[in-house]
């Protein structure tokens, strides 16, 4: 069901650009939003929706939280490290486990931060943080 509403996004964002609230609508444009995001199996829908969205955030259109979940959940899905800390892997003793996330101190780039070359879903929970300090605008 989700894929067949991906494709009508493409279209709509390729045709109009993001669906703010203003042009369409409060629950359209939520929905606009949870469509893009849940598109795990349509990564082109999701790298397509990150420009104009962060657009509409610049115009202040949108929220930047917004940006940040999408952006985290592309990174995820392409297996890159997080920005934000908005997506989790698992849930460990009742504690949620971020997917891994740069290092704001050391990378503002989408390459890894350890001195590991495996993937970030193989590392070690211990070695997850979450980066509460890029979360502070959102």
């Amino acid at each position: 069901m989700f894929v067949r509403h991906a494709d009508r996004l493409r279209e709509l964002i390729g045709a109009y650009g993001w669906p703010t609230a203003t042009r369409v609508g409060e629950q359209a444009a939520r929905g606009a939003w949870l469509v893009a995001q849940h598109a795990d199996t349509q990564l082109d829908v999701q790298r397509l929706a990150v420009r104009p969205l962060s657009q509409a955030v610049a115009r202040g259109e949108v929220s930047q939280r917004d940006l940040a979940f999408l952006e985290d959940r592309l990174a995820a899905n392409e297996g890159r490290y997080q920005v934000y800390g908005t997506q989790i892997t698992e849930v460990i003793n009742g504690r949620p486990v971020p997917w891994p996330c740069l290092d704001p101190s050391t990378s503002t780039s989408d390459a890894p931060t350890s001195a590991s070359s495996r993937s970030p879903s193989s590392q070690p929970a211990t070695s997850r943080s979450l980066n509460a300090s890029r979360l502070t605008n959102l």
